[in-house]
Parts: C-alpha cells; sequence; structure tokens
C-alpha cells in the first residue's frame, strides 16, 4: 500500500486521503517524509452517521478533479436576458415543462448545490440518473454533473452565459471525465449522443426563455 501511494504521483495518479470510523490524519512525524506530502493534501471524511453526504461530496470532487476532454462544445444565441436564460436550466422543478425527455424529477436538495433525481425517456426506455449543481455563479456559470448514466460514468455539462445586445450568447460544453480506454469509450458515445440529442438540450430551454 505504501509503495502504491508512493508512486501514484510520479504515474500522474492523484491521490486523496479519506479518513473512515472516525480516523484523523496523523502527524508529520508519524509519516515517513515520501509520505508526508499527504498531508498537505484536503482529506474526506466518511462518517456512519452521514455517509451518504460524505460519499457525494468526494464523488463530486473525484468528478471536478478527474482528468478531462471536452467531446463537444455547442452554442446559440437567446434572445432573452441571462438571468432568464440561467433560473430556466437552475430550477429542477421546470425541467418536466423545459426538456421534452424528461418525464419526472425528485427534489433531495434545494439552493445552490441542488442535488436532484432526474427520470428521462431515453431510446423509448425510462432511464433514472442524480444531477448536482457543482458550479452555480448566477446568472454566467452553471454545472451540473449527472451521476447513474448508461455508461456508468458521471458526465459534466457546463453552461456559459455573456450578456450581449439583443439576448444571450449561451455556451454549453460537455467534458467526458474518466481515464484510458473508458476516457476514450465515453467520448466517442457522448460524440454519438451529441449527433442525436444534445442540440434539443440547448436549443429547448432557449425556446422557452424567449416564450
Amino acid at each position: 500500500m505504501r509503495l502504491e501511494v508512493e508512486r501514484a504521483p510520479a504515474r500522474g495518479l492523484r491521490v486523496v486521503p479519506v479518513l473512515v470510523g472516525g480516523a484523523a490524519l496523523p502527524a508529520a512525524g508519524d509519516l515517513p517524509p515520501s509520505l508526508r506530502p499527504l498531508l498537505r493534501r484536503n482529506a474526506f471524511e466518511l462518517s456512519d452517521l452521514r455517509f451518504r453526504r460524505d460519499a457525494d461530496r468526494l464523488a463530486e470532487h473525484l468528478v471536478e478533479a478527474a482528468p478531462a476532454v471536452v467531446a463537444f462544445t455547442l452554442e446559440r444565441h437567446v434572445r432573452a436576458a441571462p438571468e432568464a436564460v440561467f433560473d430556466l436550466l437552475a430550477d429542477p422543478a421546470r425541467s418536466v415543462a423545459v426538456f421534452s425527455s424528461v418525464t419526472r424529477v425528485e427534489l433531495v436538495t434545494p439552493g445552490p448545490g441542488t442535488r436532484y433525481r432526474q427520470t428521462s425517456r431515453v431510446l423509448g426506455a425510462e432511464a433514472d440518473a442524480e444531477v448536482s449543481s457543482v458550479e452555480f455563479v448566477r446568472p454566467h456559470r452553471l454545472t451540473t454533473v449527472v451521476a447513474g448514466t448508461a455508461s456508468g460514468a458521471p458526465s459534466r455539462i457546463e453552461y456559459a452565459f455573456a450578456p450581449a445586445t439583443g439576448g444571450t450568447p449561451a455556451t454549453c460544453r460537455y467534458p467526458v471525465v474518466g481515464g484510458g480506454r473508458k476516457l476514450r469509450a465515453a467520448v466517442l458515445a457522448s460524440r454519438a449522443y451529441s449527433a442525436r440529442r444534445a442540440r434539443r438540450e440547448l436549443d429547448e430551454p432557449a425556446a422557452a426563455a424567449e416564450a
């Protein structure tokens, strides 16, 4: 175990200390010099009393820190203010009315950092996913992470809005996180998704904001 942790940075692997069973980080003097850099990293606690919340925080951190490749970027000029477009996408309660593929939404936590469960119709069948807002800067940037996708890997959607005369230039990026063969496979799957459905994911909220 010690050898694996020591060699990880040299191989480009990220090491995240996780504390379980009430454990605390050791003192620097209790670690060999090669492992002391771990004490400079943020540690995550997995508590028995709040395991689900702590595990969700850890998962979000890993998604944000993971290597990413932008599978594709969509752009559209929306004839509405940035606030109108942002609020439409940031409110999960409006998802069923805005997105034709969404059939049901169940709120888990409210406000910035919202987490909700979403059921969508994909290729004629319903699929469940959990969506989390990991970046919430109204009205300029909104980033969501979708877990429970068909590929098994979390997907990330980054929206950016800039005020302009006559409306809002909206940009939607689809970074894919992961590594090795799984990352390459996920990028190919996401690009295929782009050709089939992604344009609708930007066109439908744009039409709702302009209405």
